[in-house]
Parts: structure tokens; sequence; C-alpha cells
């Protein structure tokens, strides 16, 4: 009887029984079971995409009974979607029927099931969900032919079950992936710590062993063996034994394989077959299948193992791409993997390869990321299609995107202690070196030095750029927004390598359009960065010649300007295959530009992140000999306030002649970044004194019309306005000793150029600034107070200060700060952030609410670079900011500064004033602490303030009035789904309860903090919450009875 008999009645009994059904292996039975009510076949393979339409998945299989034991094997088993792809247009091409004489033109995958199967014909029937091609069902038959009505009623039978095979196909592929995302934490700890130990090895064989005993230590096996592709044919790098009783097998099986290597085909065996199919094969139970047909590699491996049980082959990836394969055995048991397992192993399996191949941490935690956002997005777009009830949509969204955000904490968080546990010795080590050069060193000792300060700092340039790149990638780098002078960044930019350029024989051009504008509003820091890396390799691959800087102004909106930036020299050149690589990361012209020139390839591509953040482009363009041109464009917003005049821009003063026509000096001082004045006179140059301007260079022909030149110096020189040394006469002259001894600096035999001209104000402007530079800091008989916890850190920042004759003082915490304050004036506090007992946020909190702490600068030290850090400090008070390692120059130019604005506020009571202000404080406040308890430990509390009570009360006081609803703001931030600051809350809370011994509201903002991080179910955090809750209010009740 055909299925086409069937009445309407039966055919609604069947669609009733798929209807109730929700799991896909009793779908996949009652399909079969139905098809066999009708027809008779003596195999079947039920197959559907994956969620990503990346593979074809063997759902279900239907086998003869003599391969019955390799039924398990081949059910979840993946193929390639090119497979797929290939018998869909055969299908199409050849119509439902496939017999031996059309096989050839279907995959090799399908070939293989059809002749090892021992079928004479097969049926294929394409399966569709909402008009799209998302499978295929094949009917074996080993001895009857299919007729035209069989092929008609099966197609029929097929189009009742194609879209609940579909969706439940797809619906199990979903819930694996809830599965996995929910041990995403745990399986990436476990990811982290096992690369990290591969990371720490130095040579290819040694990092092969490690991988494969590693995999043993967690897994049950009995070998491991790693292959890679090696000139074309996977060959064998390494067979580990997790006994000594296996290693005599191991090195049976290294030698085997050795002389036995796959070549790239997927006839060749199963790890072929896995590496080219990018798959998992996993056979439990050996013993059952050996007996089935396999190639003649397979066959003969096996008899290297004894007695085997188990077996996993799983591709190797890194970069992309598929490396290898891992392969492990078990001769002892048959190994039982859950789907936890087998995920875990395919993630660590397809990232061996970038540790083999020595990627950076950084990058593994990124890709970390990127996966969890992918999943996230597969969640998105199949949700509404594939999840029928809306709890479980809501459930699996939050699952996902609890996941997305620990991975993004994790990283945030590993950028900023990577920042800080770097800094912080490297603080150290520079700051030592610079006390070290004060010294009187021998030669050598003087050349060690030197050279551990040039490395420390390209140390430090290194670290600042993988941490650059961290942050750009990890979203928190943020641009600063502030007015500045693009002109004088760009100038004192590139001032840094005059010497260099002069050294090298190189000549260093400026010039920018008069179309861009001084002031703009943007981050300066950024852009100099992008221009100093660009200026820099320029001058590093020109061996002679010129390097220019081009600056013009490309677009102009209501709020914006787009600035291009031209960076050109007549350098080397790069390669015309290699500059499209020059972007990437860890890249290079060639192999040899290391060796030449040092550097590790990360530099263009953070200025090419940067400038894309900065909404531009960057480019180049350049022909090997003739030199290179890199251009980036940046947009900055216009200016906010209107600015004055750069007052430190320099001033010149020229009077034109017969030489010295006034066209040709305006065209040479225009190119330099100066205020000038053109005269025609003596008379009106001496008469631009009047005016009271200030001039720092004075360019004169020798020859002039209405006086005389050495008339016109005189009378110059007797106003005292201006030094002798800053007037440059060009031309023959015969002027008298007196003057020219007084200075005067006379280019006479020098042929006027506008290059010649050009550069002699430069150097004169370069040596008026050098002899600014000279000027010492006013800072000898200050007090500081430096707060610090750091042994090493101490002693370098005391040195270094008192090197200037600054009087310095040492607390290691917050709290020893706040208590050193109440007995003695300071001009100023330079404060680390991150210290034991009181960190320097807290403890600048509660000195900016005291009488006495008001107006004191406040300089924060950290060696955290994230931008929340520098906001924080100035949220709370602080003054300035300043980086880890510290700079001398900078430190003493922060404190000239700061002090010098404040002066008016400090040390504006004696000391015998402050304490007659005390004693009336405490006459007026007579607390009995014994209130506070039991809440609060009094005998624990105390020491920790070193015996102060007005400093507990104080303390006690700010937390009542800043966290008296914390509690409230927690609950808010979890309703808002903003978990984060939830746990920054209850961390705040406790490390505060902590301080003045409140043990139980310590304890349960640990409990909120933790339960949090793990993404604990939803009552377990209400139940956490409520505890905590009773313990704030106990001790704002507590707080409550001494205010």
């Amino acid at each position: 009887m055909s299925f086409l008999q069937v009445t309407d009645a039966e055919e609604l009994q069947i669609r009733r029984s798929i209807a109730e059904c929700d799991d896909l292996t009793l779908i996949a039975a009652e399909y079969l079971k139905t098809i066999e009510l009708y027809h008779h076949f003596s195999g079947a393979i039920i197959a559907a995409v994956n969620l990503d339409a990346t593979f074809l998945v063997y759902r279900a299989i239907k086998l003869p009974e003599k391969f019955r034991d390799i039924r398990d094997t081949y059910t979840g088993h993946q193929i390639d979607i090119e497979h797929f792809k290939k018998d869909y247009n055969a299908f199409l091409e050849n119509g439902a029927l496939i017999h031996r004489d059309n096989i050839n033109n279907y995959s090799e995958e399908l070939r293989q099931r059809f002749l090892r199967w021992e079928m004479e014909e097969a049926l294929f029937i394409p399966l569709f969900y909402n008009e799209d091609y998302y499978g295929q069902i094949i009917l074996f038959t080993s001895i009857n032919k299919i007729d035209q009505a069989s092929i008609k009623s099966c197609k029929q039978i097929t189009r009742i079950f194609e879209k609940d095979i579909v969706r439940l196909s797809h619906f199990y592929d979903l819930y694996k992936k809830e599965t996995s995302l929910k041990s995403l934490e745990k399986e990436k700890n476990e990811f982290l710590q096992f690369i990290s130990k591969i990371n720490t090895l130095s040579t290819p064989d040694e990092k092969y062993k490690v991988v494969a005993k590693q995999f043993l230590k967690k897994y049950p096996f009995d070998m491991a063996g790693i292959y890679l592709i090696d000139d074309g044919m996977l060959q064998v790098k390494a067979i580990t034994s997790s006994e000594k009783k296996y290693e005599n097998i191991s090195r049976n099986v290294y030698e085997y394989w050795r002389q036995n290597s796959y070549q790239l085909k997927q006839s060749e065996g199963a790890p072929a077959h896995a590496l080219l199919n990018e798959s998992v094969i996993y056979i439990k139970d050996v013993q059952k299948i050996k007996h089935q047909p396999m190639s003649e590699k397979d066959k003969r491996s096996l008899e290297c193992y004894p007695d085997l049980k188990s077996v996993l082959h799983i591709t190797i990836k890194g970069g992309g791409a598929s490396l290898g394969v891992l392969s492990l055995w078990s001769m002892s048991k048959i190994i039982e993997l859950s789907d936890a397992d087998m995920e875990l192993i395919e993630h660590i399996a397809s990232n061996i390869g970038v540790a083999i191949t020595n990627a950076e941490l950084f990058a593994l935690v990124e890709g970390q990321k990127e996966e969890v956002n992918a999943a996230l997005k597969e969640l998105e777009l199949t949700k509404n299609q594939l999840l029928e009830t809306e709890k479980y949509k809501s459930k699996a969204m939050k699952i996902a995107r609890d996941a997305a955000e620990a991975s993004a904490r994790v990283k945030s968080e590993f950028l900023a202690s990577m920042s800080h546990e770097i800094r912080t010795p490297m603080n150290a080590i520079i700051g030592l070196v610079e006390l070290m050069q004060r010294t009187d060193l021998r030669g050598k000792q003087s050349d060690y030095i030197n050279k551990i300060e040039q490395s420390t700092k390209k140390l430090l340039g290194l670290i600042n750029d993988i941490l650059d790149i961290s942050k750009i990638e990890a979203g928190k780098l943020e641009l600063e927004q502030t007015d500045f002078n693009l002109y004088t960044e760009i100038e004192n930019t590139i001032g840094i390598f005059k010497s260099q350029a002069e050294n090298n024989g190189i000549e260093l051009n400026v010039t920018i359009s008069k179309a861009v504008p001084e002031f703009v509003n943007g981050d300066s820091l950024r852009f100099c960065q992008i221009l100093t890396n660009l200026v820099s390799n320029a001058i590093k691959f020109t061996n002679q010649g010129m390097v220019k800087i081009e600056a013009e102004l490309q677009s102009k909106t209501a709020n914006c300007n787009k600035v291009l930036v031209k960076v050109i020299d007549s350098g080397c050149g790069i390669q015309k295959e290699t500059i499209p690589l020059l972007f990437e990361q860890f890249t290079q012209e060639s192999s040899s530009t290391t060796r030449n020139f040092g550097g590790t390839g990360l530099g263009l591509n953070i200025c090419k992140k940067l400038v894309e953040i900065m909404n531009g482009e960057i480019s180049v363009e350049s022909e090997v000999g003739k030199g290179s041109e890199f251009k980036f464009s940046v947009q900055f917003n216009k200016a906010l306030h209107e600015c004055e005049p750069n007052s430190s821009k320099p001033k010149i003063l020229a009077l034109a002649g017969i030489n010295l026509k006034k066209e040709f000096l305006e065209k040479c001082i225009s190119n330099i970044n100066a205020d000038f004045k053109i005269v025609n006179s003596g008379n009106e140059l001496i008469e631009s004194f009047g005016y009271q301007e200030k001039y720092q260079i004075i360019i004169s022909d020798s020859e002039i019309s209405d006086i005389k030149l050495a008339e016109m110096l005189r009378r110059l020189f007797s106003t005292k306005a201006i030094d002798s040394q800053q007037v440059v006469i060009f031309g023959k002259t015969e002027l008298e000793q007196s003057i020219i001894k007084k200075g005067v600096i006379i280019k006479e035999n020098t042929q006027i150029t506008e290059k010649v001209i050009c550069e002699e104000i430069e150097r004169q402007l370069e040596k008026s600034n050098s002899e600014e530079k000279k000027q010492e800091w006013d800072l000898s008989g200050i007090f500081v107070l430096l707060v610090e916890d750091n042994e090493i850190n101490q002693q370098v920042a005391q040195e270094i200060l008192e090197s200037e004759g600054i009087n310095v003082e040492i607390a290691s915490n917050g709290l020893e700060a706040i208590d050193a304050m109440k007995s003695k004036e300071y001009h100023a506090i330079l404060m680390d952030l991150q210290m034991p007992e009181m960190g320097g946020v807290e403890a600048t909190k509660i000195i900016r609410k005291t009488g006495w702490g008001k107006n004191i600068p406040i300089i924060a030290m950290t060696a955290n670079v994230m931008q929340r850090d520098r906001q924080r400090c100035f949220d709370v008070g602080m003054d300035q900011f300043i980086e880890k390692p510290i700079e001398p120059n900078k430190i003493f130019t922060l404190l000239e500064k700061e002090i010098a604005e404040k002066s008016n506020h400090i040390i504006r009571e004696s000391i015998e004033n402050k304490e007659k202000n005390e004693e009336q404080k405490n006459q007026e406040i007579t607390v009995d602490l014994k209130l506070l308890e039991p809440e609060i430990n009094i005998e624990e509390a105390l020491p920790k303030m070193l015996g102060n009570e007005e400093l507990l009360l104080s303390l006690l006081r700010e937390f009542y009035e800043s966290h008296g609803q914390s509690i409230e703001k927690i609950l808010e931030h979890i309703k808002q789904e903003e978990i984060e600051k939830a746990i920054r809350l209850a961390h705040t809370i406790k490390g505060l309860a902590g301080t003045f011994s409140a043990k139980e509201l310590a304890e349960a903002a640990r409990e909120v903090e933790s339960t949090l991080e793990q993404g604990s179910e939803e009552e377990i955090i209400n139940k956490k919450i409520e505890v905590l809750k009773c313990a704030h209010e106990a001790v704002k009740e507590s707080i409550a009875r001494i205010m």
C-alpha cells in the first residue's frame, strides 16, 4: 500500500502525533517508522544545517544490521557546507534518484557513504523551511529498485515532517549553545590557564609535548598525538602517553606515523577526514567498528594500538585556518565525553595553533569577547523563528547578555590591572636610573646607566603601545575634548626631532596652510601620538635628503574642521606588495626591518585605529628608492571659547632694505610659526619698540635707506629693550668693533636664500628656548606630604623631590596622611590611588571636607591610565593627575604651578590657631563611641584610625551621608540591568565597612558582590541583598545614635 492511498483521517492522526512531539530523536524515529509502513529501505540519513549554516549535521541514521555498530559514530557527524551545496546542485541536475551510474556527480562524502554501505540506489529528498533549503533526507536501498510511485509517496511523507525536523534541529543546536554559554566563564579560566602554560615555552617541540600532556591530565585517555600540515602532508609532531606502560606503544605509533604521513585527501583516513571537514570524529567503542570498511592506513594504524577502546580526532586551528589534528586514544577503557567536554576540547583545539605561533594573551581574551558577541548575535537573529515561548526567549537572551558583560568586565579589569602592575615597577626603575645619573659615575658606569635608561624608555613605549591597542579593542579608549593650539602642538612635536634630523643630515621642514584654524577642540595627546609615530618612522628610514610635514584644511562645516597632515620623506621606500599589510598588528616592511631599525610593528596599527576613532582616514603612497608619503586626516570640533593669540608665540621684527626685499622676507618668515612685523626704515624699526612690543629676534639688511646701520643699532641698544645677541645682520657691513663685540650676529659671506633665512631664525629661536628651559624651579624649603605605599617608589620620589630642596614627609596610606595633616601644614600632597587601609580617593574626599584641607593642592600619582581613573580623581577634588613613571620636570612644574595658584589660601592659619579650633571642636562634640556597638567594633576600628577618634567619626558621617541610599541604588542598577555598576557599589560598601570594622555589613556586601559576579539566579541574589539591607540599616541606626 502506498502513502498516497491513506485517508485524510489517517494523515491528520500523523500530523497530531508530530505536533505533540518536541524531541528531535522522537520526530526522526516517527518519520522513519512512517516510511517503513509503506516502503522498505535499507538505510537512511536525516541531515539539517546547523544554526549558523556552516555545517550539515547528521541528525538521525538508519543502517543495515551489519553496519549497526557504527550508527552512533555517524549520528551528529558534521559535513562541510560545500558538500551540502554540491549534493543539492546534483539533485537539481539529475533528479531525486541516485544510482551507481550518477553517484560520481555527488559530493565525496555522499559517494563514500553510498559505496561503503553497499547500496544500489538512493532517494534524495531536500528539506525546506519557509521556502529556504535547510537539509536533506537520503533513503538507501541495497536490493530493491525505487519506482516513481515510491518516490512520490516518500516526498509526500517528508513534506509532513520536514518543517518540524528543521525546527527541532535548530532548537537542539540552540539548547547546546545555551548550555555552552552557561559554562563560558569556567571554560575561559581553564582555557587561559592552559594557554598561559604553553606560552611560557620557547621551542615548538616543547609546546607540542606540553599540549598533548595537558589533554591527558584533563581527560582520561592513555595517549595523545599532535599532527600538523607540513610540506603538503599531515605529519606527526609528538606522541605522548599518560603512563610508563604505554611508552613503548607511543614510540611505535610515532615511528609508524613518521613513515606513513597522510595525504590531504578524505580517502586517506579519519585524521585527514577530520582536518578537511574541520570536524570532530569521536568513536566511543572502536571494537564495534574495526571490522567495518575503512581506509588502508586506518586499518594498519589500528595494529599499533592493542585493545584500542576509544579514539577522538579533532581539528587544530589558528588564524582562521586548519593547521592540523589532535588525536586522543584510550586502551584501558571506553571514554564517555559529555557535550561540555566536547565543547571545551573543540574550543582549546581551535586556538592551539594561535598558542603555537606565539600570539599574545590579550588577543585570546578579545577572541573570547568576540565569540560571546557572536553568540549573542546568533541568538538575536534566530530567537523569533526558533523559540516558541516568550519565557524561553527571555532566558536565553539573559544568559548570553550576562556572559557578554562578564567577558567585557574581565577584559576591562585585565587592562586596569596590567596598567598598574607594569607601571609600578617601571616607575621604580626609571626613578632609580634618574637618581643614579645624578651621582658621580665613571665612564663605563655612566654608559651602562644611559643604556638602561634608553632600554627602559623603549620598554615603556612598547607597554604603552600594547595597552593602547587593548584599550581601543575593548572600547575603553576615550578621547579628550579640550581646546588647544594646533600650530603649537605641531611645532612642538616636530621640534623633538630637529636634533636627530640634523645629526643624520636630514632637512626637516614644516608647512601649515593659513586655512588651518590655529585653535581647535579635540584630543591633542592622541593627535601628537600619531604625528610623532609617522615623523619618527620617516627619519628612521631616511638616510639622507629631507622629511617634510604639511598640514592643510581638508574640509569644513559649521561645527567641525577636518585637517589633513602629510609626512613626506626621501627615504628607502616600501615595496608595493607590503603596503596593504603595514597597518596590521606586528607587521613590518620586511624581516630585515626589525634587524636594522628595531620596533614591533604596533605603531602604525595604533595610528590607524586612533585616526579612525577621530573620524579620519590614513593611507600611504611609496616607491622603493624614492621615498614615501603618509597622510592622515582627523576631525576636530571648533574651539569652544575664543582663544587669545598664543602669548608664547615668538615675535620677529624684520627690516627690509636693498638686499632683503619686503616680499622676500614675508615669504621666508610666513613658513615659521611666529608673529612678525616687517618695516621699511631704521626709524620705523626703533619706533616699533615704543608700543611696548617685545621681539625675540631682529632681522636687518646691512644696507638701509634712511639712517646708518651703526646709528640705528646704538639707538636701539640705548633703549635696553633688546639684547644685542638677538640681532642678525645679513650682508656686508663695516660696523665698529664696540658694536660687534656686543654679540651682534653678522652673516656677511652668506648667500641669502629662503632656506638660509629660515634656518638662522630657527637657530636663534631654539637657542632662546633652551636658555628659557635652564631656569630653576623655586621650590626650595616647601613642605610636601608624599602618600605612597611602595617602599621603592617612596625612596625614588623622596630623593627626586629633595634634590630641589623640598622637605618631604611620607605617609603609607590615606589614614596616615589624614593624621599627618592634623598636626602640620603642607604646601602640597602627592597622593597615590591604590593603597591598603584607605586609598587616595577616599582620603581626598575626607581631606576636602575638613576646614584644614580645602585649599591644599593634591596631585594624584597612579600607574592606572584609564580615563575613568582620571575622572575619579577630579570628581573627589584632586587638582592634577600625573602618570607613573613620574618625570621630575613634570612633577616640579606641576608643584610650582599649583602652589602658586593657591598660595593665598595655604598656610592661612598658624598651627596655634589650628590647635585652638580643634580644641573648640572637641569641646563641642563629646561622643560616647560605645553607642556604635555592637554593629561597629570600636576596639578594632580605632587602631585602624591610628587612635584618632575624630577621624573615625568623620569617616562614619561621610558613610552615612554618601551611602545612606546605596542599597536602593544597587536594586535600581539591577533593575536597569546595569550589573557592573551594582557590583562596583557593593565592592565600595565592603571596603568602607571593613575600614571602620562593621563586620556583618562588610561580609553581606562581599556576598552580594560575589553573587552578582557569578551571575546567580534572581532568587539567590534577592536573598543576599535582603541580608545586606538589614546589615546596612543596622549600621545606619548605629551611626545615627551619635549624630
